[in-house]
């Protein structure tokens, strides 16, 4: 900032002005004339009073230099034209002016390098005010000034257009009729009604300008409005490709899934037709027709329970953290990972925490991460003779953070490939579209936790972890 004063106040240096020879000569022919005519017509014997005014003038107009020249030709030419008689002049008395004189033109060249000065400030001060000036009405933020009582005392062009008002129309209004004075003395965003289907969220910020001896202010206006919509849009985005990830993993085993689902309906079908044979027999066998029935209805409730897990999974829901038992996510993980796995001939086999522990996360979410990374396992895995998938889970002593990690026994990963694998629109899978990855970096993120991948696993392949806030259960408090 100094920097740029600087630029805008360059106006050269203290330099001394060139003399004033013609003034000079002028000034002291005058003096001696003036002293010559008043001895020669009105006898008055004044011999060094207007060598001293010649001086004088010639130094405040001049400076040292002029004043200078002055001295040397007035005093020369008073002592030279001067009579034998006058008792004044005498080598004594000359060099008493002489330094009297001297003092007044290094007077006159400190007075003419203080108008200078006064010059440059008010140059200065006249270039920082018409900069000031554009700066303020050329600004692309809108900008108001009010005094100390909330009345808009100027507007600046994006001000104006911001509240669709011309600035001869906003100066002079009270600042409450745009504005929410709460929200000017306490700064923040607020909304502001501008008409029917028009709102404005606006971020204000006030601060105090004192302008001779009265307080007013200058309101920083931002408008937000443009960036709030993008914000909602993208969190609806977000939530859509959250939701059209996990539709994607799923129907990445979608045959198994109709496995799961068919074998309890079939089961239904054989116990319910079991129960009408032995209900229709005679004498009836009621007991085991009962028994038959109740083995039904237990089916029943497992394909229940498969849909309900489903509908949660790809279900169209706000996120929310709350703790929950991580052992149960993890059989939430089995039952739904068993459906992929089952289709490659895979073997999944979950390591559960030593210790009950609670992780803060949304359950649905985290199943998202964890399900994927199951599913690219699988495929991992899927052209391979050994082809199995562990998941575990530990927790670091004294640490909040639960360290989940899914192995495989696959080919492992490209060589360089390891920092990229989260970066969006990048997949190793010849028909992927590399979303996945980026979702669970995005998530587990989202969760304060960190996601990353090695190929330190007894199985040979690959391993992807990632962490979250935990605790054990009976802990109070919450994760950093």
């Amino acid at each position: 900032m100094q920097r740029f004063w600087a630029l805008i106040d360059d106006s050269g240096s203290d330099e001394v002005s060139a003399p004033r020879f013609d003034l000079a000569i002028s000034a002291s022919i005058l003096a001696v004339a003036i002293t010559w005519i008043l001895r020669s017509w009105l006898d008055v014997e004044l011999p060094f009073l207007f060598c001293i005014g010649a001086v004088i003038f010639a130094s405040l107009q001049g400076g040292f230099v002029t004043g200078a020249i002055a001295t040397a030709f007035s005093i020369s030419g008073t002592t030279l034209f001067a009579s034998s008689g006058v008792a004044l002049v005498t080598a004594r008395n000359v060099g008493i002016v002489l330094l009297f004189c001297t003092g007044l033109a290094i007077s006159g060249e400190m007075t003419q390098r203080l108008r200078r000065r006064e010059r440059r400030a008010a140059a200065r001060m006249f270039r920082r005010e018409q900069t000031l000036q554009t700066m303020f009405e050329d600004s692309p933020a809108a900008m108001l000034v009010a005094d100390s009582r909330d009345t808009i005392a100027a507007a600046n062009e994006a001000a104006a257009a911001l509240f669709g008002m011309s600035c001869t129309n906003l100066i002079g209004l009270r600042l409450s009729a745009v504005l929410p004075l709460g929200t000017v003395r306490d700064a923040g965003v607020c909304s502001v009604e501008m008409g029917p289907g028009r709102s404005l969220h606006l971020n204000v910020l006030a601060k105090p300008l004192p302008i001779k001896g009265q307080t007013y202010r200058m309101i920083y206006i931002r408008n937000e409005t443009d960036a709030m919509v993008a914000a909602e849009n993208l969190s609806v985005t977000q939530r859509e490709l959250y939701r059209m990830a996990r539709a994607t993993t799923l129907n990445q085993f979608g045959s198994s899934i109709a496995h799961e689902l068919n074998q309890p309906m079939a089961f239904v079908a054989n116990y319910v037709g079991a129960a009408h044979a032995l209900i229709t027999r005679n004498p009836p066998d009621l007991d085991i027709a009962r028994g038959a029935l109740d083995d039904a209805l237990k089916q029943v409730f497992r394909a229940s329970a498969v849909l309900k897990k489903l509908k949660e999974f790809v279900g169209r829901r706000a996120p929310t953290l709350s703790w929950i038992d991580m052992s149960s996510l993890l059989v939430d993980i089995e039952k739904l990972g068993r459906m992929a796995v089952r289709e490659a001939g895979a073997d999944l086999h979950i390591v559960f925490p030593d210790e009950p522990t609670e992780i803060l996360c949304d359950a649905v979410q985290l199943q998202q991460v964890m399900l994927n990374l199951v599913v690219n396992a699988v495929d991992a895995v899927r052209e391979r003779s050994d082809r199995r998938i562990v998941v575990r889970t530990w927790r670091k002593p004294s640490e909040d953070r639960l360290i989940v990690a899914v192995e495989d026994s696959g080919c492992g990963l490209p060589d360089g490939d390891g920092h990229r694998l989260f970066a969006p629109f990048r997949s190793t899978k010849p028909e992927g579209v590399g979303i996945g990855l980026a979702i669970c970096r995005g998530i587990v993120e989202a969760h304060g936790g960190h996601i990353w991948c090695d190929a330190i696993t007894e199985l040979g392949g690959a391993r992807f972890l990632f962490t979250v806030p935990s605790r054990l259960q009976g802990e109070t408090g919450h994760a950093a």
